[in-house]
């Protein structure tokens, strides 16, 4: 289920500097033509979009930690 949303997410997402997002429907065209090539479950996209999933998770604000709790990486 988490490569579906993240296969779906990377192809909707609007803010990616190198790529314009698709929308929903080729999107999902997408997904199921993975399926087809037998690169997804398809029990598992069927439950994503009966249960529009994508819907749930485009509507879900970005968490973001605040700048003073991010970890900076060690030396």
């Amino acid at each position: 289920m988490m490569t579906i949303a993240d296969i779906y997410d990377a192809l909707t997402a609007g803010d990616r500097p190198y790529k314009k997002g698709l929308p929903r429907d080729e999107a999902l065209d997408i997904l199921s033509r993975e399926r087809r090539a037998g690169r997804l479950d398809g029990v598992l996209l069927d439950l994503f979009v009966e249960a529009k999933i994508y819907e749930q998770a485009s509507s879900s604000p970005t968490v973001t930690p605040p700048k003073t709790n991010r970890r900076r990486p060690t030396r």
